[in-house]
């Protein structure tokens, strides 16, 4: 099964205003670019894409294959000339009763800052 996720978040200002750093949309972290640490992009508009080919390898036991892609810029207009960030890595998910994810263990490279271990108790997406 092939599973896509697309991410835009933007905020805006009044005129002579600015948005407090804390609010900015970010990306990094288990769910958008699971190789970077949370939080580690931040700015105005953030826009990721997440691609997973998922498995099931045994019963109760799920593995998947992802890449993700996305950036960070002060405006939308912007996005498409701001620097793309990618990872991509793969992961399994124990399950129970059909599709509820219960434990699961992702393993992310390829962002430039080593690979990464992933634990969680829900699906990414």
């Amino acid at each position: 099964m092939i599973a896509v996720r697309a991410i835009l978040n933007t905020t805006s200002a009044g005129p002579g205003g600015d948005v407090p750093f804390f609010l900015l949309p970010t990306l990094g972290g288990s769910k958008s670019l699971r190789s970077f640490t949370n939080s580690r992009f931040r700015d105005r508009t953030a826009a990721a894409v997440n691609l997973e080919y998922r498995w099931e390898a045994v019963r109760f036991l799920e593995m998947a294959l992802f890449t993700d892609a996305g950036s960070v810029a002060p405006r939308l207009a912007d996005l498409a000339r701001a620097r793309l960030h990618r990872s991509y890595g793969i992961g399994a998910r124990f399950k129970h009763r059909g599709d509820r994810v219960v434990f699961r263990v992702e393993v992310a490279g390829g962002g430039g800052e080593g690979a990464r271990l992933l634990v969680g108790f829900k699906p990414p997406f």
